[in-house]
């Protein structure tokens, strides 16, 4: 067991980095319903468009579940290492 290194897992929330992260998130989501509704969508770029809005008779709406699956994550980050935390 000589030289084996222990990693470390870090798990972080970050208030600010959620705020931004959900702003932005909110920007994606105007712009690809523009999109949807002004038929401005291209095959190349259908991935986002699938996982957020659900094609319907009437045209498409939100997929609810992906998207709060989605602001759940917000603010939310980890790090790797091999060392412990210690608190600033």
């Amino acid at each position: 067991m000589d030289g084996l290194k222990r990693l470390y897992l870090h798990l972080f929330y970050s208030p600010a980095r959620a705020t931004a992260q959900e702003a932005d998130f909110a920007d994606l989501l105007a712009r690809l319903h523009t999109d949807l509704t002004t038929g401005e969508v291209t095959e190349d770029d259908q991935h986002p468009y699938k996982s957020y809005f659900t094609k319907t008779c009437s045209g498409r709406t939100g997929n609810n579940q992906a998207i709060q699956a989605q602001r759940n994550r917000h603010g939310h980050f980890a790090l790797l290492s091999n060392d412990v935390a210690h608190a600033a």
